[in-house]
This record gives structure tokens, C-alpha cells and sequence, in this order.
């Protein structure tokens, strides 16, 4: 573990990995999306404040739902239900599955931006 931070580029791909933001090496969760308390090599607490991710959260899930509702304007099915169904089981989907990598992210932009190292 080195004495300054990592790389934005760095810790970024790290947190895409679900892996620790200072050292690469402790898991950033129990389970699929349970953030762990800290990182059980290094010790850094991934949220020392509750809610310090839920900005990036919140924005990164609004911009993909206006994303899919653009998409939804563009696309002109036959049947409208059929369409709207497509692209909210789309939606449900694309959200579901990105939730860790996005968590992973906001993880490693918080370490990076707070004072602490």
C-alpha cells in the first residue's frame, strides 16, 4: 500500500472490479451488493458518512432512465404496450445488474474527493 492516492483511472477500475479503492486487494462487498463496513487488508471505511454515495447513485439512475425514455420516444412499435413493456423490462435489467458496478464507482469517487487517505 503506497502513501498517496491512486490514479482517478486507477481507483475507478478498481471499484468496477468491486474491489477496495486505496489497496485493489479487500472485496467492496458481502454477497452481490452489501458494501462491507471497511476494507479487511487496508482498513479504509468505504462510507465513513452514511450517504456519502447516494448523490452519484441517485444521478447515475437518472440519467439511465432518461436515456430509456429518449429511447422510448424513438422507438415506434406496432403494438405501444409491447413496446413500453420492452423497454421497462429493459430498464428493470440494465439497473439491476449495474447497481454493484455503479456502488463500486461512487465508492471510489468518495475515497478520492474525501480528506482522508
Amino acid at each position: 500500500m503506497s502513501a498517496s492516492k491512486p490514479t482517478l483511472r486507477t481507483a475507478l477500475t478498481r471499484g468496477l472490479r468491486g474491489r477496495c479503492p486505496r489497496c485493489g486487494e479487500g472485496e467492496l462487498f458481502q454477497g452481490w451488493n452489501h458494501l462491507k463496513e471497511s476494507c479487511p487488508v487496508c482498513g479504509l471505511r468505504y462510507e465513513p458518512r452514511t450517504g456519502d454515495t447516494w448523490f452519484f447513485m441517485y444521478m447515475s439512475t437518472a440519467g439511465m432512465t432518461g436515456v430509456l425514455v429518449v429511447i422510448m420516444f424513438l422507438i415506434r412499435p406496432r403494438v405501444l404496450w409491447v413496446g413500453q413493456a420492452v423497454v421497462m423490462v429493459a430498464a428493470l435489467v440494465l439497473m439491476g445488474l449495474s447497481l454493484p458496478l455503479r456502488k463500486g464507482i461512487a465508492v471510489a469517487l468518495d475515497y478520492l474527493v474525501s480528506r482522508e487517505s
